[in-house]
């Protein structure tokens, strides 16, 4: 089974150590980054807000699965060389409803898994800000 927790900390976790390259764009090409970035970051944070509160995140597999697919057309090839490689694993990670919700109830350290979910979040979140305001004009 894919470790969707560890997927999503690491496609985070690449993409915030980018951010400076992903800066450098035009400015429109930021807004769309950023915009991506912030309802990826919403998507991750409402997850991890749901299993919190030991509610099932219904429709996040859905938005997960979507906005995975969509990344390499957001943060192209020429700007981050792997981006279908974090996509995929965006991808494989999606299924946050069912196999997550699983995970989690029998985790050794449910609370360490879903600190990992929200500092995806915070760094997509972050990140997102940095490149709004960054780059040329």
């Amino acid at each position: 089974m894919v470790d969707i927790v560890q997927n999503i900390w690491s496609v985070a976790k690449k993409l915030f150590s980018l951010r400076k390259k992903l800066s450098e764009a035009d400015r429109q090409k930021r807004i769309d980054i950023a915009e991506y970035l912030d309802t990826v970051s919403s998507i991750l944070q409402e997850v991890h807000d749901s299993l919190k509160n030991d509610i099932v995140p219904h429709g996040k597999c859905k938005e997960l699965d979507h906005y995975a697919k969509k990344m390499p057309t957001v943060i192209t090839k020429d700007m981050v060389e792997d981006v279908q490689e974090l996509s995929d694993m965006l991808l494989e990670a999606h299924t946050v409803e069912d196999d997550l919700w699983e995970y989690l109830n029998s985790a050794e350290d449910k609370v360490r898994e879903l600190q990992k979910i929200e500092e995806a979040a915070g760094w997509l979140r972050g990140m997102a800000t940095t490149i709004r305001a960054g780059g040329k004009p």
